[in-house]
């Protein structure tokens, strides 16, 4: 079927695309961990991991420029210095600040935490949104699934001690995802402006290459030494990160652009659950424990808590 006559304002297709960019974004937390690992980068090196999430996104940039003009038949260009520095902005936030933080906190922690962690930011957009659309205020269901949510996020940081429980926690791990989970909120309230205007799929192109050279640029400032060990896993990693991003960012910018965010962002749910289980199944030193079970359970309960009374209220 061409992209064309797919119907995206079917409630259908957009929770079938918006479960598929969720699943395409909770694999790369387990394939992010194993690219590290192949190319020997350790967790304090910033500058490799930087440099590689430029690599990551500039290739994801050149995949959907071709996939425009001769899949869509839409012009690359923009229209002007007036359009582009909106969409320069958002590559800033959506891509080079929000993997700034994502990949050297996805390095100082496990796979699993960080799948879970990551969802942070779902929870700062519903309270964004109750200071920025006079529509999409906080009330008590939104407060009970944000309580039930934030309360995963802490219990997946308790870790068993020979005394008891341990609360663990470091700003380089656990606080870089965090942070990230905020920019990542700043960057989807503006790229829903700008999908209202452009073709989702152009956005998305253009905000991945500005964000990718910002980060390749910081990248190969901070280098240590070069990333030279390519073994043919590894490539193979990078061009499905890019390919991932490529589909998953336009997918989710073209279910924004046709449905309410708080309609389609109840399908988030999945990124922790995929992130979480796939990494428990391709690392092998990470296994589910009761904790990191009742820490997904709250997430997934409060995300899918938060967006179903959000939608309720919206229709009274």
């Amino acid at each position: 079927m061409k992209a064309a006559n797919i119907r995206w304002s079917s409630p259908i297709t957009a929770g079938v695309a918006a479960v598929a960019a969720s699943v395409l974004w909770g694999s790369a937390f387990p394939v992010l961990k194993l690219t590290y690992e192949q190319l020997n980068i350790a967790p304090g090196d910033y500058g490799s991991q930087i440099y590689l999430a430029g690599l990551r996104f500039f290739l994801a940039a050149l995949l959907l420029f071709p996939y425009l003009r001769f899949g869509l038949h839409r012009p690359i260009a923009v229209g002007g210095w007036q359009r582009l520095l909106p969409l320069f902005i958002l590559g800033v936030f959506q891509t080079a600040l929000q993997y700034f933080f994502f990949y050297g906190g996805v390095a100082n922690t496990t796979g699993i935490n960080s799948a879970i962690l990551h969802s942070s930011g779902t929870f700062m957009l519903v309270i964004a949104a109750h200071f920025l659309y006079r529509d999409d205020r906080m009330t008590w269901g939104k407060w009970i699934g944000l309580t039930t949510g934030l309360a995963g996020i802490l219990l997946v940081n308790w870790r068993q001690a020979a005394d008891g429980l341990d609360f663990v926690f470091s700003f380089q791990g656990e606080g870089f995802l965090l942070i990230s989970g905020a920019v990542s909120t700043a960057g989807m309230v503006l790229a829903k402006r700008l999908a209202g205007s452009m073709h989702p799929v152009l956005v998305n192109a253009w905000q991945l290459f500005f964000g990718s050279l910002f980060l390749i640029a910081v990248g190969t400032a901070a280098l240590e030494h070069s990333v030279s060990q390519w073994t043919p896993m590894a490539v193979l990693l990078l061009v499905y990160s890019a390919a991932l991003s490529a589909a998953a960012f336009s997918l989710w910018y073209t279910v924004l652009k046709h449905h309410r965010a708080g309609e389609v962002a109840v399908y988030r749910f999945m990124i922790p659950v995929t992130g979480a289980l796939l990494s428990a199944v391709f690392l092998p030193d990470e296994r589910f424990s009761l904790m990191v079970l009742l820490s997904l359970i709250c997430v997934s309960a409060g995300i899918v808590s938060v967006y179903h009374f959000a939608n309720h209220d919206s229709k009274r």
